[in-house]
């Protein structure tokens, strides 16, 4: 039990993290779009 809640974690932290990624990649693809 202990190590599948540990495991769920880890998936969703990187998962958070992932999506923080992509953000940034989308608000710096569209400040160089509208910069161009």
């Amino acid at each position: 039990m202990e190590m599948s809640q540990g495991r769920n974690n880890y998936l969703g932290f990187l998962r958070m993290e992932a999506g923080q990624k992509a953000r940034l990649d989308l608000v710096v693809c569209t400040y160089f779009y509208l910069d161009h």
